[in-house]
């Protein structure tokens, strides 16, 4: 039993170390084959990585997501402030800031905007404001029915809130994500395809190497089992050739991302795919490769025989 486990992994081994030994040998033709599934790998994970940063950068900014509660003029700074101290508990709340109406005119007139209008007003028009800023993880649709609950606080008199650009961001990602899931499936099966086509053309040309295996009684597996190998081995160097890719890219876009994040007042850092990507790509690209030249090698093995010698 021992002996047969030995002879198992045993053959294996001179399968795959003399597979090596041929994608060595030609580095060319092994680069561009591992080149072809490195971008075909590459761009769905990297649309994948984009709307993970995208979901992470929009998240650190909250002042969009601002809700402006009007309150009657009849309320009293000292019940606005209680009100605003009521919201701030609340779990969907992050903060709640009291403006009074004077303090919202003072801060009209330092904007500069309306330069000397306001000093010509007969009395304040603003009414006292809460703005609150709710939880950068409440979805539009909870946001909607937290405005929808505060609405009918007796002091509110309205409440205003950009939920636009949330639900059109929310929609937009969801876009994203498709084009990526179908881009991926799309490239995937070019992969199986590229890859099952490679080994179809090595079977052609060792034809004759086949038939005589075949004549002195390989089995289909031993014959197929190097076909399978070349697939695999170039699935999984072309998976870890685009994490490399994604790597660079990360590289080269960390400091224009973060300086544009900082001009807009926030600290921002880009993800890329980190050192786990590596076993994710190549795993992929791996399963990707051996699958291809599995049913491309089953495919063309079985229409040779000794016979046809």
């Amino acid at each position: 039993m021992d002996t047969r486990i030995a002879v198992f992994f045993q053959v294996r081994a001179q399968a795959l170390v003399a597979v090596l030994q041929e994608l060595v040998y030609a580095p060319a033709g092994t680069f561009l084959g591992a080149a072809v599934v490195a971008v075909a790998l590459a761009l769905p994970a990297g649309l994948y990585g984009l709307t993970v940063n995208v979901e992470r950068l929009t998240g650190g900014w909250n002042r969009g997501n601002e809700v402006s509660i009007y309150l009657h003029r009849s309320v009293t700074d000292q019940a606005g402030r209680r009100l605003a101290a009521n919201l701030a508990r609340e779990p969907e709340v992050v903060a709640a800031r009291y403006v009074s109406p004077n303090s919202g005119l003072q801060e009209l007139a330092r904007s500069g905007h309306f330069g000397n209008t306001l000093a010509l007003l007969p009395h304040n028009p603003l009414p006292p404001v809460i703005v609150l800023k709710p939880r950068n993880a409440l979805s539009a649709q909870g946001l909607s029915a937290f405005i929808t609950e505060i609405r009918t606080i007796p002091d509110v008199a309205t409440v205003e809130a950009d939920l636009k650009w949330v639900q059109r961001l929310q929609a937009g990602l969801v876009v994203v994500r498709r084009i990526g899931i179908l881009l991926a499936i799309a490239l995937a099966l070019a992969i199986l395809v590229i890859i099952g086509n490679s080994a179809r053309l090595q079977i052609l040309n060792r034809r004759g190497e086949i038939e005589l295996m075949k004549l002195v009684g390989a089995t289909d597996g031993f014959i197929r089992r190097p076909f399978v190998y070349t697939g695999a081995l170039q699935g999984l160097f072309g998976g870890m050739l685009g994490w490399l890719l994604l790597a660079l890219g990360e590289s080269a876009l960390s400091f224009p991302v973060a300086h544009l994040a900082h001009l807009y007042g926030n600290r921002f850092t880009l993800h890329g795919p980190g050192l786990a990507g590596i076993l994710d790509l190549g795993g992929v690209g791996f399963m990707l490769g051996w699958l291809g030249a599995r049913i491309a090698v089953g495919r063309h093995l079985g229409d040779i025989e000794p016979a046809q010698v």
